[in-house]
């Protein structure tokens, strides 16, 4: 198996969280059957041969990507409860009061605090930003695949989560982004 750079890995558990958000995504033909974006032309089927990408010569996809900002493609739609767009204050008027709560590694790693801190801004009205490690996408029994700058093959100051602490954390990390909350980015190693 080839080397895995911090970046690919970043990249991969990206992916991996876009691919579950996503996989049960699809669109109706008018045959009624459910389809999950194949093309007209055949590919990615039962018996494929590998052709797939060399395309059918007939100029630009069928559905092009609709970048989204940050460079993604995931367009997930408008994330909800979000608050209204800021008005400029009238001469006098006094500025509004702002209390930042911004969350250091959000993993749920078994003790419960994701959904607890989860259930407080809810009843606070609170919004939060939940900073996820890349790390914490990767299992600990896949931590050779990490290869940090300057330290051994998986090695990490923050640790690996479960097979099932990860599950938990990529549910968390949804029910964050659909309450409301910010979802930053982490360094990975902590090194």
């Amino acid at each position: 198996m080839r080397d895995i750079n911090r970046r690919g890995l970043l990249g991969a558990g990206l992916g991996t969280a876009a691919a579950i958000g996503l996989a049960g995504c699809g669109f109706s033909t008018s045959s009624g059957s459910a389809e999950g974006g194949r093309s007209d032309d055949g590919g990615g089927g039962k018996g494929d041969t590998g052709d797939a990408g060399k395309g059918s010569g007939n100029g630009s996809p069928k559905n092009k990507a609709r970048l989204i900002g940050d460079g993604s493609t995931a367009d997930t739609g408008k994330q909800p409860h979000q608050p209204a767009a800021p008005v400029p204050l009238e001469p006098g008027q006094t500025p509004p009061q702002f209390v930042i709560f911004s969350w250091d590694g959000a993993g749920e790693v078994g003790n419960g605090l994701f959904p607890r801190f989860l259930d407080l801004a809810k009843e606070h009205d609170a919004a939060m930003t939940f900073f996820l490690s890349g790390l914490y996408l990767l299992p600990e029994s896949k931590k050779s695949l990490y290869r940090p700058p300057n330290n051994p093959r998986g090695a990490s100051d923050i640790g690996y989560l479960t097979d099932g602490h990860v599950k938990d954390t990529l549910k968390y990390v949804r029910q964050a982004w659909l309450d409301g909350h910010e979802i930053g980015t982490h360094f990975n190693g902590h090194f």
